[in-house]
């Protein structure tokens, strides 16, 4: 590559490094994790699905109350042996209604609304996840960008260093090896940019991906080292977790369905109400025209097959499944706050030793380049401090990096990104009363969108 060729190519630097589109948004974390609970598609269908379970409950009680039937009917029969033609007709009210003498109702409402808590609690945990990721790709994203201006600083840097061995070469002061080898520098500097610009283009797609397909790219600001800020209450996590939480709802639904379960020959009431409040001719209905009459009908189930027995056995196992489960996932979140806690810490290290290593390679690398166009030093002193300065400085951002990644691992690791819902089932039948929207219930207004 001549002198000519290479002045061109810089000058033309932006056919190397495309523009971000204009139709991109600027926003910052807090605006952008707001723009995921509106439009991010899974999220929307994670809502769905729980207000599904919700009006499954409802309709899951429904065969406990009161029932009403309404019925006609019109009969018609030809004439016999010279006789007229016979015809009825009528109109029947119908009420009927199962007493509940062995308390399986309560149990029954009990395990259904459990059941609508456990998904709660599994939506919460995909919010908790969500999150998670966003936030992970946001500061990837973020570090990524300035990996991108480094390279771009590191290419400059080297091509000026390019230009000055090529005056030198042309005033026959350095050999022509000299010239080929800070061409390799530049050439290698723009491979190394190249694919820092493709990494932080992914990452917006991912982003972009994360938001329903909104183009988002993170605002400008000062690259900040992360503080740890957040509250570590091990108990809490263990107690509150959203996959915690529903494992520790699972059981209690098992343990409730295996007492419904043993109630598979309990005797059961039941009442019936049967009234025709139009009939004609009277006489041809049962009770006839406008007579009522109530039935009450007490049955006890003497043998079922075995249907009950297995059926308690099943829960029992169930049960025994919720526990182990529920057991996993409690040293599962010791693990993960414990492995969060021990990346910070390296991180954190290692971000405060490349910072020292970056201001002495900075300082070597400006004597080292002065002492070269000074005709003082040689070139491969120079290229070896370029190097050691690139990958100090790469290192240094990869280290800021990981202390955001081991934040957001700890707050995941506690459940912060979730909402606050301890799940209890008669708060649940409190809410059902009150007639409150499902919308209301699974929102996530109180998820922490101020995230640091």
């Amino acid at each position: 590559m001549n002198l000519k060729k290479f002045l061109i190519t810089l000058v033309t630097g932006s056919l190397i490094f495309p523009q971000m589109s204009g139709a991109s948004v600027h926003m910052s974390l807090s605006q952008y994790v707001r723009e995921i609970l509106v439009n991010n598609p899974s999220l929307q269908s994670g809502i769905k699905s729980v207000e599904a379970d919700y009006y499954s409950v409802l309709a899951s009680v429904g065969s406990q109350r009161l029932q009403v039937g309404a019925s006609s009917g019109f009969t018609w029969i030809s004439k016999v042996q010279g006789k007229d033609n016979y015809t009825a007709g009528n109109i029947g009210i119908t009420l009927t209604k199962r007493i509940d003498i062995s308390n399986s109702f309560t149990l029954d409402q009990q395990q259904n609304i459990l059941g609508y808590e456990i998904s709660r609690a599994q939506f919460d945990n995909a919010l908790n996840d969500l999150i998670a990721t966003a936030e992970e790709t946001w500061w990837g994203a973020v570090l990524a960008r300035e990996n991108v201006k480094l390279q771009r600083e590191i290419l400059l840097q080297r091509s000026e260093n390019h230009r000055v061995t090529v005056e030198k070469f042309n005033q026959e002061l350095v050999p022509r090896l000299d010239v080929v080898r800070s061409e390799a520098q530049v050439v290698e500097a723009e491979a190394t940019a190249k694919t820092a610009e493709t990494t932080y283009q992914n990452l917006l797609a991912n982003l972009s991906f994360l938001a329903g397909g909104l183009d988002v790219e993170p605002e400008e600001e000062e690259l900040r080292v992360p503080e740890f800020d957040i509250e570590l209450n091990q108990e809490d996590a263990l107690n509150f977790r959203p996959d915690v939480r529903a494992a520790k709802l699972t059981l209690e639904r098992a343990k409730i369905a295996k007492k419904l379960n043993a109630k598979g020959l309990s005797p059961t009431l039941d009442f019936a109400f049967t009234g025709y409040p139009w009939s004609d001719p009277k006489t041809s209905t049962t009770p006839n025209g406008q007579q009522v009459m109530g039935n009450l009908s007490l049955n006890f189930p003497l043998f079922n097959g075995r249907q009950t027995k297995y059926k308690v056995l099943n829960s029992d196992r169930l049960i025994q499944s919720a526990e182990a489960n529920l057991k996993y996932l409690q040293e599962t979140t010791k693990r993960d706050i414990i492995v969060a806690l021990n990346n910070w810490k390296e991180a954190a290290s290692s971000e405060h030793d490349k910072k020292r290593q970056v201001e002495r390679s900075e300082e070597e690398l400006r004597i080292t380049e002065l002492m070269y166009a000074e005709g003082m030093g040689a070139q491969i002193d120079l290229i070896n401090a370029q190097t050691a300065y690139q990958s100090v400085r790469t290192e240094y951002l990869d280290a800021v990096k990981n202390m955001y990644v081991a934040l957001v691992d700890l707050r995941k690791a506690i459940g912060d990104y979730s909402p606050d819902e301890n799940g209890d089932w008669d708060e649940a039948v409190a809410r059902y009363a009150k007639g409150n929207d499902i919308q209301n219930e699974t929102g996530v207004k109180n998820l922490r969108t101020d995230t640091k």
